[in-house]
């Protein structure tokens, strides 16, 4: 945005600018020309707008920078291209007549010298304050000439020309924003055959992200899978049209992947609750190698109902988790399905099952490492 005037002071505070904008470029500082009725003054705003609601809201922002591509460098007087903010309201997108207003941004979140300018080319500025950074939606940055910022009335030349989003993505404004989050940590295993706990072949994972498009990789061993929000579910199809699921409900896991053997089916797990209980998932564990190993995690609605992909006759342990309690529910085995509807296994959980005293266990040490350094 740009605003003419004979009177400097008039240019400066007025809440119109003469002209919006050029098509493909952006123009930031002063300048003053010779006119027939005296100095003729012009004064450049530049905005930007970017969607950063990408970033994780608990991310710790380490760094950021603008990256603006030069198109020229009119700075016979350097001046300092300086970063303020007029969030939430200011500038509007898009852009209207009053966003020229000085008023409406305050503080220097990072600025630089035009005397640092060595022609075309991307050229940074660092910000020293990334509160401006908005990670629930679009960042906006207003950009001035210290000079500006000031009221100095230019007495030459400040002024520099930048290339704008309409130029293209290869001279595009640019904010590079790094940060750290706690993030989530899955370690896949396997997959293992429930009949002999031996490696069998290979399977398709595939991963439900919060927010975004399923994707999946292949499981041949061990894979590692690392991500800034915890995703919804991790799924594997088996043949017949079968699949498992595995709901991840801690920010680490270690996730053994098992093939049911044959043959297997969808088992109804009801859950019958005399407590009332909260947030509800249940696990089939299968032993394997003289260990247990989760099998399947489903979430269950309370006092309802969730399948199982398991095999016929086969016993299964199975555990609840809740907000209130982890509650072991035993051992059972695998009904006789019917040919025309899954079978049903029901647990019914009582008070009682809070009330029971923990089991010790003797022998156990526990590390812990911390994974960053707040």
């Amino acid at each position: 945005m740009a605003k003419y005037d004979l009177d400097y002071q008039t240019a400066h505070d007025s809440n119109y600018p003469d002209m919006i904008g050029y098509a493909d470029q952006l123009e930031i500082g002063q300048l003053v020309e010779s006119s027939p009725y005296g100095p003729y003054y012009r004064i450049f705003r530049a905005f930007l707008f970017f969607d950063t609601s990408i970033i994780p809201d608990d991310a710790n922002i380490t760094s950021a920078i603008l990256s603006l591509y030069i198109d020229s460098d009119y700075s016979d007087a350097d001046f300092q291209v300086t970063i303020q903010n007029g969030q939430p309201t200011y500038p509007h997108m898009p852009l209207e007549a009053g966003d020229f207003y000085y008023g409406h941004y305050i503080g220097n979140y990072g600025n630089r010298t035009t005397s640092e300018i060595s022609g075309t080319g991307y050229w940074n500025i660092t910000l020293t304050d990334f509160s401006i950074i908005n990670v629930n939606g679009y960042t906006k940055l207003c950009l001035r000439s210290d000079k500006d910022i000031q009221g100095t009335a230019p007495t030459n030349s400040e002024y520099i020309i930048v290339k704008s989003a309409e130029a293209g993505s290869s001279y595009a404004p640019k904010l590079y924003v790094t940060y750290e989050c706690e993030g989530y940590k899955y370690v896949f295993h396997g997959p293992f055959s429930e009949e002999t706990g031996l490696k069998d072949g290979n399977v398709t994972i595939y991963v439900y992200p919060s927010y975004g498009s399923p994707f999946n990789f292949t499981l041949d061993g061990s894979y590692t899978l690392e991500l800034e929000e915890k995703p919804s579910m991790f799924k594997w199809k088996l043949e017949y049209n079968y699949s498992r699921i595995y709901i991840p409900i801690y920010s680490y896991e270690e996730i053994y992947i098992f093939k049911p053997a044959d043959p297997y089916f969808l088992y109804t797990v009801e859950v019958i609750d005399f407590i009332g209980i909260h947030n509800v998932y249940i696990e089939a564990l299968v032993s394997a190698n003289g260990s247990q190993y989760i099998a399947e995690r489903r979430r269950i609605p309370s006092g309802g109902k969730s399948s199982f992909c398991l095999t016929e006759f086969k016993s299964y342990s199975y555990r609840l988790i809740s907000d209130e309690a982890i509650i072991s529910l035993g051992t059972v085995e695998t009904p006789q399905r019917p040919i025309w509807e899954p079978a049903k296994i029901t647990f019914i959980v009582t008070p009682a099952m809070l009330e029971a005293e923990p089991t010790n266990y003797d022998g156990i040490s526990l590390t812990a490492k911390r994974l960053n350094t707040t």
